[in-house]
């Protein structure tokens, strides 16, 4: 085909895609709403607060994980973090990161506070399981307000490991507090 040809074949197939009606966000497969409903087929069950395991204070949260980790009691600290139905239903649709210009998959979100979150708990517990903590120091910033939810950065200082500090994330909602997961700084 010559270079005159390939130029019109090209400006023929622009002017019929431009013309093409395109779906319309709502109507996409990649729209928030319909992502969000794919991933909650998938969720066993539909929380409408956080449940076991939540604090009402982000400090009595962090004591809790601090006690947890000190013990290596994974029974008692699992729950202090969000369930994938948690996720699904009270934190995803209110998280900054689902909304514009984000838009993040629920699916790829939920792997990354996943996989973030079994890594955390594993460091936590190999640099601090298993000897008393002394006097775990916790401080948070100021909430970010994104609709229902109120997200603290924290800071965990463990003077008993050297002066340590970490950082984990919480979550806030209906004055409910759970660590988003335990993911760290570590």
């Amino acid at each position: 085909m010559k270079l005159a040809s390939r130029v019109s074949f090209v400006l023929a197939l622009l002017g019929a895609c431009r013309g093409a009606e395109r779906p319309s966000a709502a109507d996409s497969a990649y729209a928030p709403s319909v992502m969000i409903a794919r991933f909650r087929q998938q969720v066993p069950e539909r929380p409408t607060r956080l449940g076991d395991g939540a604090a009402e204070g982000a400090d009595t949260l962090l004591a809790r994980w601090a006690r947890g980790v000190a013990a290596r009691d994974t029974a008692a600290l699992r729950p202090l973090a969000l369930t994938v139905s948690e996720f699904a239903w009270l934190y995803y649709a209110d998280s900054p990161m689902a909304q514009p210009p984000y838009e993040l998959d629920p699916d790829v979100m939920w792997t990354q506070i996943s996989s973030q979150s079994a890594r955390g708990l594993t460091r936590a517990l190999q640099r601090f399981g298993g000897r008393s903590l002394g006097a775990v120091r916790s401080a948070c910033t100021a909430p970010r307000v994104s609709r229902a939810l109120r997200l603290y950065d924290c800071t965990v200082a463990v003077p008993a490991a050297g002066g340590a500090t970490l950082r984990l994330s919480v979550v806030e909602r209906d004055g409910r507090f759970k660590l988003v997961g335990f993911g760290t700084n570590l």
